[in-house]
């Protein structure tokens, strides 16, 4: 995503911003910005349930492990769960591996995928493994294609050959390299201007999608979904792109969520759309957003999941052909990475923005369930979360004014909370824990400096219990003394799936049970670090993946499955 685009976005969406984002946060305007303002958060009205919050990376900063310290800062103190890693550009099969679209010249294939350009990609992708991402990893595929598939676009007598391409670089990276990923973004904004991704209309699109599909699932690949179409603007993604994907069965079959991309803080209104669809149980992920005060309102749209570009200053290849030069960063958004990166030293260094969105990515985690916020003034951008199983509350919110801005909260439809945790990143600040807002009868008071993200949350960040309990572990169990939990979500068309059983076997031949609750969700904790697999099994289900194999080098690992039950 260029510097030109971001700029063109913003000026074409600010009027709806202004009334969209406003109108799904519910904030009730007045005629100018004041000192304070009221906030009601009320747990009675729900919305959508979170899959987490991520970042973009980019695989050609690996520089021999260079990137490791970076990756650590992302998913150790951002806390971010979805990561979608980029390789650019898509020209790596030149010339064509041979004239059978339907059979790979596996040596053909095996040259380009140990070259330099791929290496980096795997060691990203397996660090990440490492760092327990796995379903929630995402591979992006950005940039031209080669010139004798149509440089800019796909030509339609070629299409079978992008699919085999893409297929083949799926296929080694399972099989061969043993990655474990989940989601495949095959291209990158292919609305816009050839340089981000080959510019292919919506409706080429939807059959190199439903062509992929089956080319992936044949290939014994059904685990890997989709992930689209990611549009540079979202009004033609959602008016042209969503009808012609929404009307093909293999396509939505494959698509685990619809992908999209804005600046400016506009949805172009993709829950409404997707709800009154024949599949209103599908969700939509902005896959690009710069700002977290872009982020707010795009999750007050009903966003499952935004992702933040770009995670660190890197070059892009696709950035070099639209001739931003090859000085990092190459490709920036409309607000600034958020690792700054010193080429000279190789060191990346946390921005403010990175502690800005640390408010959010820390504190709210998957399965928290979006609740109403309403505030009475327009400098106030806030949302508001529920776990179902903790019965957690945590409040995100930024102050947009010049002026401190006090805030008189009430809390309405939640369990009794007495106090809330309150942690602020500003001008002075970094993620900053401050004294506790008691809480009294249901109201509660605060001040926010100017131009701060703050959070407010009733508990630290642990993962919720599982219910019903899980049944006693066979002997030895593998929750013991350790200080780590693994957790997840097994779900069923979108919603979860309650009864499952989850088999865990690790160090020292250990085996534990667990079985998900009612909303889906399951536990481990106690855990060691080490090498484990986990395997989910329920009565008339088939899961994807069918196992799991992850390491746990922290305190938290979390692992969803999705089953196809009949």
């Amino acid at each position: 995503m260029g510097a030109l685009l971001r700029k063109f976005m913003l000026v074409s969406t600010i009027a709806l911003l202004a009334s969209a984002s406003t109108m799904a946060i519910g904030i009730a305007l007045t005629a100018s910005i004041s000192g304070g303002g009221s906030l009601s958060v009320d747990g009675a009205q729900h919305f959508q349930t979170i899959d987490g919050f991520g970042v973009n990376v980019n695989s050609a900063s690996w520089h021999n492990g260079e990137l490791r310290p970076a990756l650590d800062l992302l998913v150790d103190q951002l806390g971010a769960t979805i990561f979608r890693v980029v390789i650019d550009n898509a020209d790596w099969e030149d010339p064509n591996d041979n004239d059978d679209a339907h059979t790979f010249d596996e040596p053909f294939y095996t040259g380009v995928y140990t070259t330099p350009k791929f290496e980096a990609l795997w060691s990203t992708m397996a660090y990440l493994n490492q760092k327990g991402i796995t379903h929630n990893l995402m591979l992006n595929i950005m940039g031209p294609v080669a010139t004798w598939m149509g440089g800019s676009q796909i030509h339609a007598a070629i299409e079978d050959e992008w699919v085999e391409m893409l297929a083949s670089l799926v296929y080694y990276a399972r099989t061969v390299r043993g990655l474990q990923f989940g989601l495949l973004s095959p291209m990158n904004e292919p609305d816009w201007d050839g340089y981000e991704g080959p510019q292919v209309d919506q409706f080429q699109y939807v059959r190199l999608m439903q062509k992929l599909s089956q080319k992936l699932d044949g290939l014994g690949l059904s685990a890997i979904r989709l992930v689209g179409p990611d549009t540079a603007s979202v009004d033609a993604g959602v008016q042209a792109y969503f009808p012609e994907m929404l009307a093909n069965a293999t396509l939505m079959a494959k698509l685990s969520h619809f992908g999209l991309h804005n600046y400016a803080g506009n949805t172009a209104g993709a829950d409404e759309a997707i709800k009154r669809s024949a599949f209103p149980t599908k969700n939509f992920w902005m896959t690009e957003v710069s700002n977290l005060w872009d982020a707010l309102p795009e999750i007050a749209q009903g966003a499952t999941a935004t992702l933040v570009w770009d995670a660190y200053d890197s070059v892009y290849n696709h950035a070099i052909l639209a001739g931003r030069g090859t000085t990092p960063p190459n490709d920036a958004g409309n607000g600034p990475a958020l690792l700054a990166y010193d080429a000279r030293t190789g060191i990346y260094t946390p921005r403010k923005a990175f502690y800005e969105h640390v408010q959010l990515f820390k504190y709210v985690e998957p399965g928290a369930l979006r609740i109403a916020a309403t505030a009475s003034n327009d400098a106030l951008a806030v949302v508001a979360f529920q776990h179902p199983q903790t019965n957690r509350v945590t409040i995100v919110g930024r102050n947009s004014g010049s002026g401190d801005l006090t805030i008189d909260g009430s809390l309405a439809n939640l369990p009794p909370i007495a106090s809330l945790q309150f942690s602020i990143t500003d001008v002075s600040a970094d993620a900053q824990r401050l004294t506790d807002i008691p809480v009294s009868g249901n109201t509660f008071t605060l001040t926010v400096s100017p131009g701060a993200t703050f959070t407010l949350t009733t508990a630290s960040a642990e993962p919720p219990s599982p219910e019903p309990p899980s049944p006693e572990p066979p002997m030895p169990g593998c929750s013991q003394t350790g200080a780590s939990a693994l957790w997840g979500r097994s779900t069923s068309e979108a919603s979860g799936l309650p009864g499952a059983r989850l088999t865990l076997r690790g160090p020292n031949s250990c085996l534990d049970t667990a079985t998900t609750s009612g909303s889906g969700l399951y536990r481990f904790v106690g855990l060691g670090l080490g090498s484990y697999t986990l395997t989910p099994e329920a009565q008339g289900c088939t899961f994807t993946p069918t196992y799991q194999t992850l390491e746990i080098t922290g305190r938290f690992t979390w692992v969803p499955f999705h089953a196809s039950c009949p």
